[in-house]
């Protein structure tokens, strides 16, 4: 559920990825795409850890209402935070589909290595592939396939959702501002808006040009641990 505080741990992970990220353009060694398949997995457990988390939340909540009597703006709250928690669950699982068609799309795994869970960036054939990711996320007009503009639509969509049920429920206009896009371009991202080297870049070419495959999941990762904050 969207709004919760970052563990220690989301921020670190956090930090690892926009450090990662500008190393990557400076150096595409195959060390730093390592540390992006470290990465992938630390973003794909934590955000398991995150999800139990706030279906537990949700569930006390539920309880705690019922325990009260189920009063009438109790249940708009019970109400809001489960449209919000399925709308999660549906971002997540498209993301995760994601993941795996962008595996297979770049080779699947080394032979006699399967897959832990869904969009596994370990033993990928396709470790050191730097455009078919880019390719098929990039803007068509752009000489991609233009999937970057439904994972855009899907995750902003969410954002959006989120924000509109907190104001239903009277949150105040500071508090709704914490929920921004999630999926911007350059020129709205407050880290790279005054980058001359990527302002002007639509969010699929500032997300997904010229990354290796764990890199690709890696971003996706984080998107899913935006969504479950």
């Amino acid at each position: 559920m969207a709004g919760g505080k970052e563990t220690p741990r989301q921020k670190l992970i956090g930090m690892m990825y926009l450090v990662l990220t500008a190393l990557l353009a400076l150096n595409v060694s195959t060390t730093v795409i390592d540390k992006f398949v470290f990465l992938d997995d630390s973003l794909v457990r934590a955000n398991g850890e995150t999800e139990k988390r706030n279906s537990q939340v949700l569930e006390n909540i539920v309880k705690t209402v019922d325990d009260t009597g189920n009063r009438a703006p109790d249940m708009k709250v019970v109400e809001a935070a489960q449209e919000i928690r399925a709308e999660a669950s549906k971002v997540l699982k498209e993301l995760t589909t994601l993941k795996g068609t962008l595996v297979d799309l770049t080779g699947g795994y080394e032979e006699g290595h399967d897959p832990e869970y869904t969009g596994d960036a370990k033993h990928l054939k396709g470790k050191t592939d730097y455009d078919k990711v880019g390719h098929y996320m990039m803007p068509e007009e752009e000489g991609g396939e233009g999937n970057g503009v439904v994972l855009k639509e899907s995750l902003n969509g969410y954002a959006e959702l989120v924000k509109e049920k907190l104001k239903e429920l009277g949150a105040e206009e500071s508090e709704l501002d914490f929920f921004k896009p999630i999926a911007v371009d350059a020129d709205e991202d407050p880290i790279y808006s005054q980058d001359p080297n990527q302002q002007g870049k639509t969010f699929s070419t500032l997300a997904f040009d010229s990354s290796p495959t764990p890199a690709g999941l890696a971003t996706i990762s984080d998107f899913q641990s935006k969504v479950l904050r």
